[in-house]
């Protein structure tokens, strides 16, 4: 026989677990819970519809709230008849979340439960102090006055019944987060509607206390890269107008400015009619304005950054701050950072030579054309491959601005001397002279020095020479 207890205990835990398993399926039925239904394979007649009836049936929505609250939303249709939402009696300064407002109707005008309770005192559900009251009016019929109980024992929904019915139901989380949304749960803190792409951006300034105000637009020739390798090279779709007028540099321009304009977002309501902007450091604010091809226009007043690491807002004419996703730093925000501050620049077409004297006495002559679109050239009398001259060609005109030459500072020695001879007959000298292990003078014509440049743009000049007496390729910059 003891070979049997062992099967005869199995067979006893699978009785015990079976009937668990029943009770539990009996007494906690499956529900779907995104859409507030029991799951099963009856049709949909055998739902418990607490009310019977289509969105576009709702003409409006009454809610009372358990903290005294009301306010109403107003259903009607749009020419082509589309549902339209409105929050009745609303302040025209503050904006209210149509698609939010119309998901309710669908909500309220087919409600259907997870399960029928039964009936009982109002006390055992929590309708003698209901957390919301909701009045469902219709187009056509009696409307429909909903009391919203307490939860649920797991939490999952709320107890629900109909004022002119007894039967209790339950509704699940989904249902439930939609008709215990608050008035403020209904603004739309939507800063601006999504731009998809920098190129869509036509101006953009930034205004800041005790600043030059910066301003960028875009070219009216955006988007046409010239066809020739070493001005396309150099090309870019965006200038500053203020406080210089440049062209701005391709390589940052996006990510210091242009990149951040179009990410920002919204993510919580903060405060209407704040009475105190110095505690979100919008009493002085930073001013974003921007425009884009397709007819917007944003005014944004960006503060000091929130608790949740973006930065307080207003957008300008709304007295609302909203808190951002992420942080907007436009403070340090420096023009220097976003010209493209050329120390000289000629064009490939209009050059015919370049001779180039070097630390020690070395001397090259690289002699341009430009074919078909195509930079060719000969360096030292030896004909030059396409690549090596429009990455030398690059390497000897992209000299940016790191600096003034302060009044401080000494000129050491020259370090390399470039002429060019255009193909006007003209003549242009550029020299570099080593001011530190940083920074280098640079003179234009014999002028005295007023910029320096950084040491990585004369490294790389340098070494253009190395690797062209290797015969090897000069890397491209970009």
């Amino acid at each position: 026989m003891k070979q049997f207890k062992p099967v005869l205990i199995s067979l006893a835990v699978l009785v015990v677990v079976a009937a668990v398993a029943f009770a539990v399926i009996k007494l906690f039925p499956q529900i779907n819970d995104e859409i507030g239904t029991p799951i099963n394979n009856n049709v949909s007649s055998s739902l418990n519809k607490i009310i019977d009836r289509s969105s576009k049936d709702v003409a409006s929505v009454e809610i009372t709230t358990d903290t005294g609250e009301s306010f109403a939303i107003d259903y009607g249709e749009d020419s082509i008849g589309a549902q339209t939402a409105t929050m009745r009696n609303a302040d025209p300064l503050l904006a209210y979340n149509e698609s939010d407002m119309t998901t309710l109707s669908g909500f309220v005008g087919l409600l259907v439960a997870l399960e029928e309770v039964g009936t009982g005192e109002d006390s055992m559900f929590g309708f003698d102090k209901p957390q919301r009251t909701i009045k469902v009016n219709f187009k056509g019929g009696e409307p429909v006055t909903l009391l919203i109980g307490s939860e649920t024992p797991l939490g999952t929904g709320v107890y629900i019944r109909r004022t002119d019915r007894d039967t209790v139901y339950t509704v699940g989380g989904s249902t439930t987060d939609i008709l215990m949304m608050t008035k403020s749960d209904y603004r739309d803190i939507k800063l601006f509607d999504t731009i998809s792409s920098v190129d869509l951006l036509t101006e953009v300034m930034v205004s800041r206390p005790g600043k030059a105000d910066i301003t960028v637009v875009r070219k009216e020739d955006a988007g046409k890269v010239p066809e020739d390798q070493a001005e396309a090279a150099l090309h870019t779709d965006y200038k500053l107008t203020s406080p210089v007028s440049r062209d701005a540099n391709p390589d940052t321009i996006n990510s210091i400015l242009l990149d951040k304009v179009i990410a920002i977002k919204g993510e919580s309501l903060v405060e209407d009619y704040p009475k105190d902007l110095s505690k979100y450091g919008l009493a002085s604010p930073v001013k974003l304005k921007f425009k884009t091809s397709e007819d917007l226009s944003v005014s944004l007043l960006i503060g000091d950054k929130a608790p949740n690491g973006g930065r307080y807002v207003m957008p300008e004419g709304v007295p609302t701050v909203i808190a951002t996703e992420s942080d907007i730093d436009l403070t340090s925000l420096s023009h220097a950072d976003i010209i493209m501050q050329l120390i000289w620049f000629y064009n490939s077409e209009d050059i015919d030579t370049v001779t180039y004297s070097l630390p020690g006495g070395d001397r090259h002559t690289m002699k341009l054309e430009v074919k078909d679109n195509k930079l060719i050239g000969t360096y030292d009398g030896k004909e030059m491959q396409n690549k090596n001259a429009t990455n030398l060609f690059l390497r000897t005109v992209r000299f940016t601005i790191a600096g003034e030459f302060g009044s401080g500072m000494q000129r050491g020695e020259s370090v390399i001397k470039v002429q060019m001879k255009l193909k006007s007959g003209a003549t242009t000298t550029f020299e570099l002279f080593y001011v530190n292990e940083r920074q280098y003078a640079a003179s234009v014509d014999g002028k005295a020095p007023e910029y320096v440049v950084g040491v990585s743009e004369v490294r790389e000049l340098l070494e253009s020479f190395d690797i062209l007496s290797r015969n090897e390729d000069i890397p491209d910059m970009f």
